[in-house]
């Protein structure tokens, strides 16, 4: 009798599956299994498992508070059946497609314990089998050679001790040659995979007898930190600094770095500047975007003077508007260039600005394109400027077949003048998709918030444009917005100018609630969100308020914040327990996925799920799909990162600033956070963090090569 009374006490058992209860597309399965006398339920990753196989599990017992005693099988064995009646049962199990039950007992009938063994190794001795013919003979051969490969490959991963999780994940992107590209390059898993990282690679790599100097493992760790630092929003990293990164991770010597940097260099992987070292995609977007801007820049205007001057004052009458100063300036001058940046913090008159630019060149016969790096910016573009707007991706019209847009130098967009709006997040690639995609005859107007957070992707494209002092800039800094939301604009200028904030006593929109306990604080968060905010002001928990979090670990860090606000919020939202989305969940996408077109920061809500399928199915402008296999590619979203939060805007946004947070305690950081809010700022925490952010000045530094670049080809 197998023991089921343990919790968590490791066990190996062997035995025959006799039912198939449930199964993902991913592999994930709950089955019954006999062993030693007793059935029991298992659960865990299966490939090409069915009714009848012979198993040897090694995992832990469970108690799954509805489904009671389970065995999660951390690994598993094909064990061929040793008697005719076994092997019967298998092979009729439908492990070999075209082998029903009838066909099975004819084999095991002629060829008795020795059938998996004719199979294997002499299968056109099946042709002497009533009803197998040279077809069905090859689809068996065929069939049972995949079997057969899929189980070498298990065996071989689990006894290099990688996990079924990412053995399934390997087995899928692979096939076949799963094992042998493992052998031959374990990095390939690395760059190739999405969520299998360079530590999860080089452990294997490192069990399957790779030496730690190995060129291949020095050469793969200088792409890993390349990347891991554009990830940071580096455009490249100085040689010397990438040397102390490389010979810091990887243990090498700096002569088997050097050399490993040199073949890199010599394969045109990386490339070499000015003691500089680029991923060579980086690169080439930094080059385009100065090539681009500069030829843009020469370019006449596309409006004549006279023109412009009489359709300005004509909207001005017309639409009852009196620009100030400032206002008209910028619009001159997006009237006047080819390309030009517009930037100023909230209250300043951008949208105003997008606004009357759109009616002008409209009205002189223009064609005009909104557009936005997400969707939710585009939407509040589209809704304040009375036009369409799409977001870049869309206006570039990607291609998710071959990962390409079709809009570029080739095929341009038809536009006369292009707006976009929320430029700040603008990575380089973007920028360069974009730049390559504008006929060198249409007007770009860049408008956005110069002093918010840099883009979650590599470089700072509009600092570094203004930076370089070579394109027209407008920089608005006179607040017109004084009715509801006063306070946040002000305290957002304040803030921005290195002053202390005002907050509300009474009736406001800006307020400190004093705080030091950081568990003190998530409880207080998570009042607010689930019952005075909404008893108060008539917001909705879910819909109407944002948790900002400058981190995600800690009492008052964004994980342990979800997880509590989504049974505060959504208690009724639980379908099935092993599920952690539940429901009318609100959820966030964490990385670009070109295929669905949802894309790192989108958030959306959960409207279906089907644990039996494996399916959960997310509203963000439109409906998504994604299966147990892509789950890691959303978050729970009820509480996120500012970082995460850029490009949107919340009617609340509710705030933990604790000096426990003090790495990421800078002004940027705060300004961005209460810029996403409309209508209501809640901080929770103490003034002395607010007061460190406030002082803290420090800027994401990105190494980036943009700005200098453009001031020696304009010069």
């Amino acid at each position: 009798m197998v023991d089921t009374e343990v919790n968590g006490g490791e066990v190996e058992v062997e035995g025959t599956v006799s039912r198939i209860t449930y199964r993902s597309e991913d592999g994930y399965t709950v089955l019954r299994f006999d062993t030693e006398g007793d059935n029991i339920t298992c659960v865990g990753h299966f490939v090409r498992v069915g009714v009848g196989d012979h198993l040897k599990l090694r995992g832990d017992w469970v108690h799954h508070a509805k489904y009671g005693c389970q065995l999660s099988v951390r690994s598993y064995a094909i064990v061929a059946p040793h008697t005719t009646e076994g092997i019967a049962k298998y092979l009729a199990s439908g492990v070999i497609p075209g082998i029903g039950e009838t066909i099975a007992e004819r084999i095991v009938k002629r060829f008795g314990d020795r059938t998996l063994e004719v199979i294997d190794k002499e299968p056109d001795r099946l042709l002497r089998v009533d009803g197998l013919g040279p077809k069905r003979v090859a689809a068996v051969k065929k069939a049972w050679r995949e079997h057969r490969d899929m189980s070498d490959l298990l065996v071989f991963f689990q006894s290099h001790g990688v996990g079924m999780g990412t053995a399934l994940k390997i087995y899928r992107h692979y096939g076949s040659r799963s094992a042998e590209v493992v052998k031959d390059n374990p990095y390939r898993l690395a760059s190739e995979i999405w969520g299998i990282g360079f530590t999860t690679a080089d452990r294997i790599a490192f069990q399957v007898g790779i030496d730690p100097d190995a060129p291949i493992r020095v050469r793969a760790g200088i792409a890993y930190v390349l990347s891991q630092a554009s990830g940071e929003g580096h455009v490249f990293l100085p040689e010397e600094s990438l040397r102390t990164r490389c010979t810091s991770m990887l243990g090498a010597d700096e002569d088997v770095f050097d050399k490993a940097l040199g073949d890199l260099a010599e394969g045109g992987e990386v490339i070499r500047d000015r003691e500089r070292v680029y991923l060579p995609a980086l690169l080439d977007a930094e080059e385009a975007i100065v090539r681009v801007l500069k030829q843009l820049v020469s370019e006449p205007s596309s409006m004549e003077a006279d023109t412009e001057t009489g359709l300005l004052e004509r909207l001005q009458t017309e639409q009852a508007i009196e620009f100030d100063p400032s206002q008209i300036g910028a619009i001159k001058q997006a009237l006047e260039s080819k390309v030009v940046v517009i930037t100023g913090g909230p209250g300043t008159g951008k949208t105003t600005i997008i606004r009357a630019l759109v009616m002008l060149y409209r009205s002189a016969g223009f064609e005009v394109g909104l557009a936005a790096p997400t969707g939710r910016a585009a939407k509040r573009m589209s809704d304040l400027a009375g036009l369409p707007a799409k977001t870049i991706h869309r206006l570039l019209e990607y291609n998710p077949q071959d990962g390409m847009f079709r809009r570029n130098s080739r095929n341009p967009l038809d536009q006369d003048v292009i707006v976009i709006d929320e430029a700040s997040m603008l990575d380089i690639m973007l920028a360069s998709a974009l730049l390559d995609a504008v006929r060198r005859t249409t007007t770009l107007i860049l408008v956005g918030d110069v002093d918010q957070l840099p883009p979650v992707g590599p470089g700072s494209f509009l600092r570094d444009v203004m930076e370089a002092r070579c394109l027209p800039v407008s920089r608005l800094t006179h607040i017109f917005r004084q009715e509801e939301g006063a306070g946040i604009v002000e305290n957002a200028h304040m803030i921005n100018a290195g002053e202390f904030p005002v907050f509300s006593k009474a009736e406001g929109d800006f307020y400190l609630i004093e705080e030091e306990n950081p568990a003190e604080v998530a409880n207080t968060i998570v009042d607010l969100c689930a019952r005075r905010l909404p008893a108060k002001f008539g917001l909705n928990g879910v819909r109407d308020i944002q948790v900002l979090c400058p981190m995600y670990k800690g009492d008052a860090g964004a994980n342990n914040l979800n997880g509590r606000l989504q049974h505060a919020l959504n208690p009724e939202g639980r379908r099935a327990e092993e599920w952690k989305y539940w429901i009318g969940d609100k959820v966030m996408q964490l990385r670009n996925n070109y295929e669905k077109m949802v894309f790192n920061g989108d958030i959306g809500r959960v409207v279906d799920c089907d644990p039996a399928g494996g399916t959960l199915t997310v509203r963000f402008d439109f409906e998504v799909e994604y299966d147990r296999s892509e789950l890691d590619e959303i978050t729970l979203a009820y509480a996120v990162t500012v970082h995460k939060s850029q490009g949107s805007e919340f009617p609340c946004v509710v705030m933990p600033i604790l000096t426990q947070h003090y790495i990421m305690l800078y002004r940027n950081l705060l300004y961005t956070a209460i810029t996403r809010a409309e209508k209501l700022v809640v901080l929770v925490g103490t003034k002395r963090a607010v007061a460190i952010a406030v002082r803290n000045l420090r800027t994401d530094q990105r190494f980036s090569s943009l700005a200098e670049r453009l001031s020696e080809a304009m010069s």
